[in-house]
């Protein structure tokens, strides 16, 4: 079994804290992931992946797992090297709430956003995310807790997913069995603590400047983030494609089976019977609540987005969101004692406006960004996609990955500087176009 269970290494904060979850990641992590030798003086890896989190995990695992390895890219060595600025899992991926969801996007947007057609494939490909994290929990043996249910609060109240379709896992164990599990073929390396600096295509190469030395690839895959495109000049236009927004997390615990049976609707409690835990959310204008119910352990993670407010302290509107999706547990917490403590403040994470993910070719480079609320289902998708599409250029194959093309697809545009919160209530949820500003 790949665990992530490990030496005490360095402490990396999680977002998700219930005990069974501090004990396979929360202040260990494996040690061999880190690796802190300089490149030598120009070396030579086929194929080069930036950001370590579910993107460019999950393509570094389905290039080195692959059984058909271009000849050209050797036999039996390292022919991937994924490179992390700080450590793998430590941005938004490791540090996300676990759901595995689908699009942000609703079907309106989206056929408004790239026409029905386009639309369909995209809502098709998404439909077999979950089943992929699935074979790759259970081919590998990664022990996240990786459940199959949703429960989402609608105008007509909570709807509990009956297709299984969407879910829950812990991130930070899942990301750190997937590069374990891509450590093990041997064909992979991966750099931690590894700045890159600069991507410069020089004919069918491409030279990468790290702070630990030069090297050359043939092929880039780039999801380093929206911060990559800030330092990086070659994806600075996916980076005015998008905004920043910020979401914080906490973690109530302490709460006994009683209190959920006093405070959660009956639909739900038999959910947490059932499963353990379960994740939930609920959309309402710009705010996102969302966060997961851990009946075994006693506790609650939940987060949102958009909720600075110079007023109120962060802990005190978080847990203003949480009542109001559980207006019961107000009282019960109180006459409990149930505690609250923060676990993410502001982390950024970047959207687009039409909420979809970037994905973009240049010559052979491929970049992927703006994940920002989807990423863990969409992500491993696209990763997946990615090394697909390395491998069809590697063999001058025009096709390769149908989802790649499509999400390659998506029109975006560039964002001007205004308020996110008003881009997102109009051109998101309206549907209303910004002509006084030139945006569409």
């Amino acid at each position: 079994m790949i665990s992530s269970t490990a030496q005490p290494g360095i402490y990396l904060r999680s977002l998700t804290a219930p005990q069974w979850y501090n004990d396979s990641c929360a202040e260990t992590r494996p040690k061999w992931i880190y690796n802190d030798g300089h490149f030598s003086r120009n070396a030579y890896y086929p194929v080069t992946i930036i950001g370590g989190g579910y993107v460019g995990l999950s393509s570094l695992l389905h290039l080195v797992s692959t059984k058909k390895i271009p000849t050209h890219f050797g036999d039996g060595k390292p022919f991937a090297v994924l490179l992390e600025e700080k450590q793998i899992g430590s941005g938004p991926s490791g540090n996300s709430g676990g759901h595995i969801c689908w699009l942000q996007a609703n079907k309106k947007q989206m056929i408004r956003s790239c026409g029905k057609n386009l639309a369909g494939r995209l809502s098709e490909h998404m439909r077999g995310a979950t089943d992929l994290i699935d074979k790759i929990v259970n081919k590998y043996h990664i022990d996240c807790g990786f459940t199959r249910c949703y429960a989402e609060l609608t105008r007509s109240g909570w709807n509990i997913s009956a297709e299984n379709r969407l879910g829950w896992l812990g991130p930070y164990p899942f990301l750190l069995g997937i590069a374990s599990a891509a450590q093990a073929t041997g064909r992979a390396e991966i750099h931690e603590r590894t700045f890159v600096q600069q991507v410069e295509q020089v004919g069918r190469l491409c030279r990468i400047t790290t702070d630990r030395g030069v090297f050359w690839t043939s092929y880039v895959i780039a999801a380093g983030g929206h911060r990559m495109a800030e330092t990086i000049h070659l994806f600075r236009k996916q980076r005015s494609q998008t905004v920043e927004i910020y979401v914080s997390s906490m973690l109530a615990s302490g709460i006994s089976q009683d209190v959920f049976g006093q405070g959660l609707p009956s639909n739900l409690r038999e959910l947490a019977q059932k499963y353990g835990r379960f994740p939930f959310v609920h959309e309402h204008h710009d705010n996102m609540i969302y966060g997961m119910v851990d009946y075994q352990n006693g506790s609650i993670m939940f987060g949102s987005r958009d909720t600075v407010d110079g007023n109120k302290a962060e802990i005190e509107l978080m847990q203003q969101d949480l009542f109001s999706l559980f207006p019961k547990l107000r009282a019960l917490f109180s006459r409990h004692n149930v505690t609250s403590r923060l676990l993410v403040e502001a982390m950024p994470i970047s959207i687009p406006i039409n909420l979809m993910p970037i994905v973009a070719l240049t010559g052979n480079v491929i970049s992927i960004q703006g994940l920002g609320g989807h990423g863990l289902a969409i992500g491993v998708l696209l990763g997946k996609a990615a090394a697909k599409k390395v491998l069809s250029l590697s063999r001058d194959d025009v096709g390769g990955s149908k989802a790649f093309d499509d999400f390659k697809a998506v029109q975006h545009i560039k964002i001007p500087p205004i308020q996110y919160r008003y881009i997102r209530r109009v051109a998101a949820y309206t549907g209303k176009k910004l002509h006084a500003y030139g945006v569409i």
